[in-house]
């Protein structure tokens, strides 16, 4: 996901551009471009991470994992599948396939955690303890630029789009308006989740933090 993200970065550049400061780009004129525009790489992103996300609902329940994962998986599935069909928004899939990097990261740093998160290789970590420092401290920087500063504001102009499409008369608008509060509903409460899942990681912080300077020591 991430590296097809990065892949097709072009296309959601002026997203990028805003992130950084750029007047000229996101204009409100362009909601319709950013909303329906198809893209391959859009519909190529949108597959895998419908397929990604139902394998992930899976294992939910085959774990017994949390509510809020099993809620997470299942909602970014269901938008993954209104992406391919009836198809749209492919511009904000593409950046959001890229703020997986920290999903890309913790999927390595699992391994060395030894106990604490599910999938961890008992020993590991302390074979490596340089590598699983370097990782923990990687996972936590990534997630604070991809998940909570670029993947909020994206979702801010995804929502403003929205809006601006709802209260568009054009036909283009019209023939989309149908799919909208699907669309949105799913962006509300996957905004919720990843707001519990921002606090959960800030409480959790302190604890891997703690852990890593024992074994330092």
């Amino acid at each position: 996901m991430t590296i097809l993200g990065y892949k097709h970065r072009a296309t959601y550049s002026e997203l990028t551009a805003k992130f950084f400061g750029s007047k000229d780009a996101m204009k409100p004129a362009g909601f319709e471009r950013r909303l329906q525009k198809y893209h391959p790489g859009g519909q190529q992103c949108a597959l895998l991470f419908c397929a990604y996300q139902c394998k992930n609902t899976y294992e939910c329940f085959q774990h017994i994992e949390e509510p809020i994962n099993l809620l997470h998986h299942s909602v970014s599935a269901f938008i993954a599948w209104l992406s391919l069909h009836p198809g749209g928004i492919h511009f904000y899939v593409v950046a959001s396939s890229f703020c997986e990097i920290p999903a890309m990261i913790s999927s390595i740093y699992i391994n060395f955690d030894d106990g604490f998160l599910l999938g961890s290789i008992p020993g590991l970590g302390a074979a490596f303890p340089k590598t699983k420092f370097v990782f923990s401290i990687a996972s936590g920087i990534s997630f604070i630029l991809f998940r909570v500063c670029f993947w909020f504001f994206l979702m801010f102009h995804y929502v403003l789009d929205m809006r601006r499409a709802m209260n568009s008369k054009r036909p283009s608008a019209q023939k989309f308006k149908f799919w909208l509060p699907a669309f949105l509903l799913c962006a509300i409460i996957l905004f919720y989740v990843n707001v519990i899942l921002f606090t959960t990681v800030i409480r959790y912080i302190p604890k891997v933090l703690g852990n890593l300077l024992k074994e330092r020591i």
